[in-house]
């Protein structure tokens, strides 16, 4: 719809440039930076770029999520088809461990020259909190033939470590 395609461009947080110290040289840099979908990156690379854009989203502008939606698939767009649905979506569990982790690991697995999947395993204060496939897509339709983009997320189960023991453990009593 053409309200949900303005939301996906409209860049939700214009802040103004910040200087950045480095070295003693002060520079300026936006301090939202917005990566948008290339044809330079990898699968992995485009995966690490959500995972961190979901990590430092800001809860009030939610441009973090904004990234994340311009690297879906055109089909994954149109199946959620709005950026507050979008939002909703991944800010309920059991996405929101995306949003809260203090580490992640990745784990790819290239499929086909066109399809591949990255296994995100999330961590907070060293505990798991999340596991998560990302099925990665190669586009052939323009403007984003031959970019990498997220068609979907699924989620694992996690085990946690002392509900597997009680499992296996027998009660018996004397």
């Amino acid at each position: 719809s053409a309200q949900s395609a303005a939301e996906d461009e409209a860049i939700p947080n214009d802040d103004i440039d910040e200087p950045l110290a480095a070295n003693g040289i002060e520079l300026y840099a936006d301090r939202n930076v917005r990566p948008r979908p290339n044809c330079q990156r990898s699968f992995l690379h485009v995966v690490q770029i959500q995972v961190n854009a979901m990590k430092h989203n800001n809860n009030n502008t939610n441009d973090g999520l904004w990234v994340v939606r311009q690297f879906a698939t055109p089909r994954n767009r149109e199946a959620i088809d709005s950026f507050s649905r979008f939002v909703s979506i991944v800010k309920s569990e059991p996405y929101a461990p995306l949003l809260r982790h203090t580490s992640a690991e990745f784990e790819p697995d290239q499929y086909t020259d066109n399809f591949a999947e990255v296994t995100v395993t999330t961590r907070r204060n060293g505990s798991v909190t999340g596991e998560y496939e990302f099925q990665m897509q190669k586009i052939s339709q323009e403007p984003y033939e031959g970019c990498w983009m997220t068609g979907g997320v699924g989620v694992n189960p996690i085990v946690e470590p002392s509900r597997a023991r009680s499992n296996t453990t027998s009660n018996t009593t004397s």
